[in-house]
């Protein structure tokens, strides 16, 4: 008997598997301007995001960005390491805010395909860089 409780509590486990993903955050927006962010704000964003997602153990670098000491500008470069699930089920996430459109935007281009989807809906065009952005769908936990 406890042999088929130990199976079935094995079966029941959800399994994660570990991602890097590395993309850059393009300065170029959908409004045509540019815009720079600094790595706190955008290893901050990302790894709220990636918990919104569903994933967990998450470690995210950033190089490049805007630089307060300097004034320096360059995209931001991004490393995210993060499990995810292989089995569960989809449930329901949303991001929503009301500003940094555009650095959403491509943060969840460069972490989608770590995950499977079941739905995803429209991710709009940010036209000013102070539009809110929101994201929704269903995903795998």
């Amino acid at each position: 008997m406890k042999l088929l409780v130990m199976t079935l509590l094995a079966l029941s486990t959800t399994f994660a598997q570990t991602i890097t993903k590395k993309f850059v955050v393009d300065s170029f927006t959908d409004f045509g301007g540019r815009a720079y962010y600094s790595c706190d704000s955008v290893e901050d964003r990302t790894a709220d995001f990636l918990e919104i997602l569903g994933a967990s153990n998450i470690s995210v670098k950033c190089s490049g960005g805007f630089d307060h000491h300097t004034g320096w500008t360059r995209e931001a470069f991004v490393i995210a390491t993060f499990e995810v699930a292989q089995n569960g089920s989809y449930e329901e996430f949303e991001l929503r805010s009301s500003d940094n459109c555009h650095l959403y935007k491509e943060i969840f281009s460069g972490v989608k395909k770590a995950f499977d989807f079941e739905r995803v809906d429209r991710v709009r065009s940010c036209m000013r860089s102070n539009d809110s952005v929101r994201i929704t769908g269903s995903v795998l936990k």
